[in-house]
């Protein structure tokens, strides 16, 4: 093989372009924005879609649509805040409203004749499973929360030597037995 043709073969597998595959999670904000991430943790890279193309994103907080809230510094997520227990209550119970008046109108179609008593009965029904559910999830959290600390104590209890250590003194000191003679002496 003559030089030029190894230097035009190394000049080809230099020059090549190489494709670099990108993954992007394109999130919506409350405000109807639209952000794109690299991944949804904590030090991913973050910017906001325009009609521009990506545009940096200034740092602060951003609420998503399921109310979790993204803490940005310098074009990067800083803190993921998950949504709270009252929006996540609140969405449940607007899911449930929307389902039991998607219920309440296919009944009605059906059967135009429903009674006023048994569609508040059913409301109030879902009500009440609903706040069993965040009852529930209440209990759920402070069940893992228990759970937690009590892991953190076993794994520093196990850590603990299994017994303490002890000090002894030992006398290595002989006593003979006293002579009848050393007991009269002392006992006088």
């Amino acid at each position: 093989m003559d030089t030029k043709n190894l230097l035009t073969k190394l000049k080809a597998v230099f020059s090549a372009e190489q494709e670099i595959e990108t993954k992007f999670i394109d999130i919506k904000t409350m405000d109807s924005r639209i952000l794109r991430v690299s991944d949804m943790a904590v030090e991913a890279s973050i910017v906001e879609i325009t009609e521009e193309g990506e545009v940096a994103l200034l740092d602060g907080e951003y609420k998503l649509e399921d109310g979790i809230v993204l803490s940005v510094k310098d074009g990067m997520i800083s803190e993921i805040i998950p949504a709270t227990e009252e929006e996540e209550k609140e969405e449940q119970e607007e899911i449930v409203t929307e389902m039991a008046e998607e219920v309440i109108d296919e009944e009605v179609l059906t059967d135009e004749i429903i009674e006023e008593e048994i569609v508040k009965e059913l409301v109030s029904n879902i009500k009440a499973l609903i706040e069993e559910v965040a009852t529930l999830k209440s209990e759920f959290t402070s069940i893992k929360e228990e759970n937690k600390e009590l892991k953190t104590k076993v794994e520093k209890f196990s850590k603990e030597p299994s017994a303490e250590s002890t000090i002894t003194k030992v006398n290595f000191k002989s006593e003979k037995p006293k002579s009848l003679l050393q007991q009269m002496i002392e006992n006088k």
